[in-house]
């Protein structure tokens, strides 16, 4: 997950950038939940897939925490490139007014999204040190990383996809074939 504080005329935005394999562990019922200190608020803040009972049975249970339930239809719409203001003065978290979330399908993807979109400035620094220990399984308190469930995104990509990306070594392996054949039938010969 993508997060960032920006300030609008309203009062200040946290910005929440959800990737798809985000959205799958929604989906799941695998919430995520983190610190909003870095964002210049007080307390975690829950997001999570649901209805109003998710969200009545997560504040129940964790009553000192911020709770933002995602519906199936909401993930839908995430996954299609729309995006959602959430009324965070609504749910009383303190010195934010409200969250913004979009979805991607990387987290690399979303900062791309962000550059082209004159968002991110090339001047920004990026750091990727937490989302890189996750793609290494290496995070203590991850159930995904402590089931080695993490995948970085290329290798998720499909055959097809990895060969269109590296034409050079497509060649080079039919060339490296057609020598092998060459051989074998000048030693049957």
């Amino acid at each position: 997950m993508l997060r960032f504080r920006c300030e609008s005329p309203s009062g200040p935005i946290l910005a929440m950038g959800l990737s798809f394999d985000n959205l799958r562990l929604l989906e799941e019922q695998k919430p995520i939940m983190f610190d909003l200190a870095p964002y210049g608020s007080a307390g975690d803040m829950i997001v999570a897939h649901g209805d109003a009972q998710t969200t009545v049975a997560l504040k129940n249970a964790f009553p000192e925490r911020h709770v933002v339930t995602l519906t199936s239809n909401t993930l839908a719409a995430l996954r299609r490139g729309e995006a959602f203001e959430v009324p965070l003065a609504d749910i009383e978290v303190p010195a934010l007014r409200s969250g913004f979330i979009f979805a991607g399908k990387t987290e690399r993807a979303l900062v791309d999204m962000l550059r082209q979109a004159g968002l991110v400035g090339s001047e920004t620094t990026v750091d990727w040190g937490e989302y890189e220990a996750h793609e290494r399984n290496e995070v203590a308190d991850c159930e995904p990383c402590r089931g080695a469930k993490h995948r970085s995104a290329e290798s998720r990509q499909s055959l097809r996809e990895r060969i269109y990306r590296h034409p050079n070594l497509v060649a080079f392996g039919v060339l490296l074939f057609a020598a092998l054949v060459t051989l074998l039938v000048k030693f049957l010969r």
